[in-house]
């Protein structure tokens, strides 16, 4: 028994010990040994490994760190001590291109525990032979997917002769689909096809991916080819997946040449805008130049006939002459207003930084001035609120709603005006918020074409012409405008501005 020593208190009776020298000495692949609290080995067995020491014997009387180098104790000596917390450890380590698996267990004596025992062994050939059948049964394992997988297209496996190992059963629908090579199962051909791409597969291993015009079948097909390797890392098999992609590419060509007439489509669409847009500038030219003309004719002749004869005119033609006055009036307004929406959709944006604040406060000031009114208006705008953007046309676009505003609380008791501002991380959100007559939102598509007026034009005079117009100098600023309204009950306006980061981007 030349590999029992007495450690500590410990002692065996000889057919004990006996048994353990046995148990001990035929330990495969490691070996096994019982330890103290201060990590001494006290009996050890079996083969050294993961250590420069020579005999196993040596292991009896030293410490761990006198048995294995420091790079492998930084790794075990942690659970060699936690066993005498009670704590059992059981850790794989990798160490010296070897791979070992170590237990070790508390031995408990009354309630104490004054030794521990480790068992250490090699696992390295079984880890190489795990991974082994690892790797075939993921290459099993693709084989079945890619089956399953594309089972409503060819698929087939095969080896480096081009025979056939396994097929679905979509091969066996062509002609010559039972044959038991590639080539002659696709092609009818008796040979390899000259320009077989398999033989390249089978020497660089890479995976293919083409579209085949198959002329005989008159298809098109989608051909995925990938090796399957064996355990030498050489290329064993071929998986090929055969995919009928002819309806999809003839929707692709019915797609392209919709897009393509659908861009012809744009571009003529485009030009008749264009030539609308022309139309649209000589037209606003003609009505700012070509009309006022006559106008002041008709009401230099009016204010003459006045003058001169207006004594001599009875009352029936004083009325007369006082809604010709009247008429010239309104349509040099219109006139105006039609001016100023042509000059905005056609001339260029001048941007610059604008505070909303002191603009909002300019122009409520100027509207309620003009009007007379005795009408409250609460302005909520931050003083940080600045826009980029063009302060003239957007001067005209709030002259026009805050003027609405009044004109529409004109007939309401303590008519109030709400105008407030927030900024938020991509856009500027305004509302404009009175307590007038309101309108149905039944016609509310109606509110920004020219021309269109919700209300009695002798109750509340106008154009139509104003908010057609704001709503161009939003879409300037690539913004939009909305409202909500309830007869009765006042009207909203919003006007969501984007905060450009591009002036380019306005139109």
């Amino acid at each position: 028994m030349h590999r029992l020593r007495k450690c500590n208190s410990f002692s065996q009776s000889d057919d004990k010990a006996l048994l353990l020298e046995l148990l001990l000495s035929h330990y495969p692949n490691g070996s096994m040994g019982l330890f103290d609290s201060s990590l001494r080995y006290c009996i050890a067995g079996g083969s050294p490994v993961a250590t420069n020491v020579n005999s196993i014997e040596d292991f009896i009387g030293k410490t761990v760190s006198e048995i294995f180098d420091i790079d492998l104790m930084r790794k075990i000596e942690p659970p060699f001590k936690a066993v005498f917390d009670d704590q059992p450890s059981r850790l794989q380590v990798s160490h010296q291109e070897h791979t070992y698996e170590i237990r070790i267990e508390p031995i408990k004596i009354d309630e104490t525990i004054p030794f521990g025992i480790v068992l250490f062994q090699d696992i390295t050939e079984r880890e190489a032979e795990l991974e082994k059948k690892e790797k075939a049964l993921l290459s099993l394992r693709k084989l079945l997917e890619s089956s399953y997988n594309t089972i409503n297209d060819i698929m087939l496996v095969m080896d480096k002769d081009h025979q056939i190992i396994f097929s679905n059963l979509a091969l066996d629908h062509l002609p010559n689909g039972i044959e038991s090579t590639c080539h002659a199962a696709l092609f009818g051909n008796e040979t390899a096809c000259a320009d077989c791409d398999i033989h390249e597969i089978f020497k660089d291993g890479k995976e293919l991916r083409k579209i085949r015009n198959n002329t005989d079948q008159g298809k098109i097909e989608e051909i995925t080819a990938f090796p399957v390797f064996d355990d030498h890392n050489n290329v064993q098999y071929i998986v090929e997946h055969i995919k009928d992609v002819t309806k999809e590419k003839q929707l692709e060509t019915i797609r392209k040449n919709f897009e393509l007439e659908l861009e012809r489509a744009v571009t003529e669409r485009t030009r008749l805008l264009d030539e609308a847009n022309r139309e649209l500038r000589a037209f606003g030219y003609t009505v700012s130049h070509d009309l006022k003309a006559p106008l002041r004719h008709i009401a230099g002749f009016s204010n003459a006939l006045e003058e001169d004869y207006g004594d001599y005119l009875p009352p029936k033609g004083k009325q007369y002459l006082n809604k010709i006055k009247a008429s010239v009036a309104r349509m040099q307004t219109i006139i105006d207003e039609l001016s100023v929406l042509s000059r905005i959709s056609d001339q260029n944006l001048r941007i610059a930084s604008v505070s909303m604040n002191t603009l909002i406060r300019s122009v409520a000031a100027e509207e309620q001035e003009m009007a007379h009114a005795e009408v409250e208006i609460n302005i909520d705008v931050e003083e940080s609120n600045t826009l980029r953007l063009d302060e003239e046309m957007f001067r005209i676009a709030l002259k026009n709603l805050i003027s609405n505003a009044i004109k529409y609380t004109s007939k309401t008791q303590n008519p109030k005006i709400m105008i407030t501002g927030q900024q938020n991380e991509n856009s500027y959100l305004l509302k404009i918020t009175d307590n007038g007559i309101g309108f149905d939102m039944d016609k509310s598509d109606r509110l920004f074409q020219p021309f269109t007026r919700l209300h009695n034009d002798s109750d509340y005079p106008g154009t139509g012409i104003g908010l057609a117009t704001v709503r161009r100098i939003l879409l300037r600023h690539n913004g939009i405008i909305w409202a909500n309204s309830h007869p009765g009950e006042g009207s909203t306006f919003f006007l969501s501005i984007p905060l450009q980061k591009n002036e380019r981007d306005m139109v």
